[in-house]
């Protein structure tokens, strides 16, 4: 529980951050033409996941999708970028014909058209601005299992550089019935993932550095820290979808509740053979962190849907196969589906699996002195909803 309440506050110190920043913005006067003929006059503050987000004197941030937009007309400087990856540094203004934008440069005049523009940032934004977050609470409710989580994404990009973190916390709680009454067995499971993402033309690789933290007590995973670098590309990036993989190299530090059963079992026999306890073998073992080196292979795939209620899509995977340990392998993938039930708020179905060929559910209680009462199996999932806050 201890460590929960300290993810609890790694979780929630970065959003706090986030709400406390202020930001500056360049005067309300651009002109935003719709296809059914509205004229929406504020600030164009950034077009991301297929949304213009647009800034009115009158009311809260408009939120317009992007195919109903015809026309933009700015005499700010902004960042575009095309669907061929390509970026552009200049201004905005109508063409004589909708879907069509006018872009200009300090060498060059050129004609977009809008559906290839999948991102826009103005150029004189601040820090708050290219922040993008999330935050989640999704649950369970069933007759003997009772399941909770709270997650949060946050991420920033630059023109060079985007930097992504995602949190995930997580409780599940199963009610079993013996003769001697109803108890309740918890298991909990924690993650915090932070990586960056460098490039020189982001259609081409991209240099990825990563490290996490994970926690899962259903796995006998009570601590893993890991470090590593890596290539990566994106091999589709345009209003709708995307999606990216990397691969590369990384090293762990862990420590678990149960290790190997044969070499635990010799060496319980070799204590009681000198006239030790079992039990300190155990504990020895317990106590001890394992070093690891170790590949990695992710991927990620979004997809925006867009209609009077819009949704998201993500599917995400990771592989990691021992470099170290021959024989290993780790893995882990999630879903999510978000469906916009009122104005940044969606409704959530999420689903989470971990895999870890290490783990062994035969070795629980079957060693002297095992310090875990927590059964441990080599695979672990939960399937959950809720609700996410998306500004």
């Amino acid at each position: 529980m201890q460590a929960l309440t300290r993810f609890v506050g790694l979780l929630t110190a970065p959003l706090l951050i986030i709400c406390s920043c202020a930001s500056m913005a360049h005067n309300k006067s651009d002109v935003i033409t719709l296809y059914n003929g509205d004229h929406i006059t504020g600030e164009v503050k950034g077009l991301s996941a297929g949304r213009l987000q647009v800034g009115t004197d009158y009311s809260q941030d408009i939120f317009l999708e992007w195919p109903k937009v015809a026309r933009i007309d700015s005499r700010y400087n902004f960042e575009v970028r095309l669907d061929n990856a390509e970026r552009l540094y200049g201004n905005l203004s109508a063409n004589d014909k909708n879907g069509e934008l006018q872009f200009t440069s300090i060498d060059d005049v050129r004609t977009l058209d809008m559906l290839s523009v999948v991102e826009i940032r103005p150029i004189e934004e601040t820090f708050e601005d290219r922040l993008d977050y999330s935050i989640g609470a999704t649950f369970q409710l069933e007759p003997e299992l009772r399941t909770n989580q709270l997650t949060a994404e946050i991420s920033y990009e630059d023109r060079e550089s985007i930097t992504l973190a995602n949190a995930r916390l997580s409780e599940s709680v199963t009610k079993i019935s013996s003769s001697e009454g109803n108890q309740s067995e918890s298991t909990s499971a924690a993650s915090l993932k932070l990586e960056r993402q460098r490039w020189t033309n982001r259609g081409e690789l991209y240099r990825s550095i990563t490290s996490s933290y994970e926690m899962n007590e259903a796995l006998g995973n009570d601590g893993r820290v890991s470090v590593g670098a890596g290539l990566g590309r994106y091999f589709i990036d345009r209003s709708g979808m995307r999606l990216s993989a990397s691969a590369g190299i990384q090293g762990i530090v862990e420590r678990n509740a149960l290790t190997d059963q044969e070499d635990r079992l010799s060496r319980s026999i070799d204590n009681l053979r000198i006239g030790k306890s079992p039990s300190t073998l155990a504990t020895q073992d317990y106590e001890k962190w394992h070093r690891a080196a170790e590949g990695f292979i992710q991927s990620t795939w979004r997809v925006y849907e867009f209609g009077d209620n819009d949704m998201d899509i993500t599917v995400s995977g990771n592989v990691y196969p021992s470099l170290s340990d021959w024989g290993r392998i780790r893995a882990s993938a999630s879903a999510a589906v978000d469906w916009e039930v009122y104005s940044d708020v969606y409704w959530t179905l999420s689903a989470q699996a971990d895999f870890d060929s290490d783990s062994d559910a035969s070795i629980s209680g079957g060693i002297p002195g095992n310090p875990s009462d927590t059964p441990v199996s080599t695979f672990d999932y939960m399937i959950t909803m809720g609700f996410s806050w998306k500004p």
